[in-house]
């Protein structure tokens, strides 16, 4: 029997979620963010540190505010960010939010490689991502976090 590694699985599907028994494995989740500002709760229960595990966000259109910076794509790496971090989202219309785990060898960051992938767990406003980084075989607790979407209470929606 050839075993495919996940990274084979999202190529041959273009990215599509694969069903991996009884769990549904993603190589990104996606959501959309409304228009305005958004407080994103980030929880770091668990992060390998060989390697170095991090999630990446990409948010379009909009920025995260990171230290009086606004961006629009950051990595949160577990050896430098603290295990709980609040980002400020801002956005003039409705955004489409991407988040991804990816892993640093030698300084070099990694994604969607070898048994990369993530489960997804959703309950209201709150998720779980539950990240197996693509070096040797799944494991779904290389990097685990909780994230929490809070809208603020101006709504003014200025993209900043």
């Amino acid at each position: 029997m050839t075993t495919e590694t996940l990274a084979a699985h999202f190529q041959r599907l273009k990215g599509q979620p694969i069903q991996l028994g009884e769990d549904k494995v993603f190589a990104m989740y996606e959501t959309t963010v409304p228009a305005g500002q958004q407080l994103l709760r980030i929880s770091r229960s668990v992060g390998r540190q060989i390697p170095i595990q991090g999630l990446r966000l990409k948010m379009s259109p909009g920025k995260f505010v990171v230290n009086d910076q606004l961006l629009s794509d950051i990595v949160l790496w577990a050896d430098t960010c603290p295990e709980d971090v609040t980002l400020s989202m801002s956005s003039g219309a409705d955004a489409v939010l991407k988040i991804w785990n990816v892993w640093s060898i030698g300084g070099t960051m990694h994604a969607w490689l070898g048994n990369a992938g993530m489960l997804v767990e959703q309950h209201g406003c709150e998720l779980t991502l539950r990240c197996s980084d693509g070096v040797d075989s799944i494991c779904f607790s290389d990097l685990v976090v909780s994230i929490r979407f809070d809208p603020t209470h101006d709504t003014s929606g200025s993209d900043k």
